[in-house]
C-alpha cells in the first residue's frame, strides 16, 4: 500500500555566530549580490514528526551563511508536496535579526514541455541522423512555437515535426530542477 504524506515543514536556519555576520572577500564570492543558496549539504540536524491525517512536521536545521542586508536565500532540496504557507523560518543565533521580507515556492520543474516552452523565439540545435551516412548532422533553428509541437525557422524557412533530437544551450534560471523555497531576507546582524 502506497502511503502518501502531505509534508509541513518548519525549517529553521542555524548560525553559528557572529563571523557569519562579517563575510570574508572569499565568502563574498560564493554570497553574490545579496544571494545564498542552502543544499542538503547545509543541514546540520532534521527532526521528522509524522501525523494520523497523512501530515508531516519537518525541522531542517542548516548552517548557512547569509549577507548582511536585503538579499535572497534559495533554501532547496525541499519535498515536493511542501505546503509552503506552513514554512517558518529563523536564526538560531539572533533571531530578531532576520527578517522575512517575502517567501515564494518555486515549483516550475524541469521538463521537455516546460523547457521548450521556456526557449520559445530563442536559439536551439537540432541534430538528426543521416540514413546514409549514419552520421548527426547539427543545424541551428529558432524556436518559433510550441503549441501542440515544436515549430522552427531554419534560416528563411519554418518547418515543424522534426526527427532528430533539439539540444538546449543551457537550463533558463527560472526553471528549477527540484523544488525550491526562496526567501527575501533582511538580515541585521551586528
Amino acid at each position: 500500500m502506497r502511503i502518501k504524506y502531505l509534508i509541513t515543514v518548519l525549517v529553521v536556519l542555524c548560525l553559528a555566530g557572529a563571523a557569519y555576520c562579517s563575510v570574508s572577500s572569499a565568502e563574498k564570492k560564493e554570497i553574490k549580490n545579496g544571494a545564498a543558496s542552502s543544499t542538503l549539504d547545509d543541514q546540520t540536524g532534521v527532526a521528522l514528526t509524522i501525523y494520523n491525517v497523512n501530515l508531516g512536521l519537518v525541522k531542517d536545521q542548516r548552517t548557512i551563511r547569509l549577507f548582511t542586508g536585503i538579499g535572497d536565500l534559495r533554501f532547496m532540496d525541499v519535498a515536493s508536496q511542501i505546503m509552503p504557507t506552513s514554512v517558518h523560518i529563523k536564526s538560531l543565533v539572533n533571531p530578531e535579526t532576520l527578517q522575512v521580507l517575502e517567501q515564494n515556492y518555486e515549483y516550475d520543474l524541469l521538463n521537455p514541455q516546460k523547457l521548450l516552452d521556456k526557449y520559445v523565439g530563442k536559439e536551439v540545435k537540432l541534430y538528426t541522423k543521416n540514413p546514409y551516412t549514419e552520421r548527426e548532422e547539427v543545424v541551428t533553428a529558432t524556436l518559433l512555437s510550441n503549441n501542440g509541437q515544436p515549430i522552427f525557422k531554419i534560416g528563411d524557412e519554418i518547418t515543424f515535426g522534426h526527427p532528430g533530437r533539439i539540444v538546449f544551450p543551457g537550463v533558463p534560471e527560472n526553471l528549477n530542477a527540484k523544488p525550491t523555497l526562496v526567501w527575501m531576507l533582511d538580515n541585521d546582524c551586528p
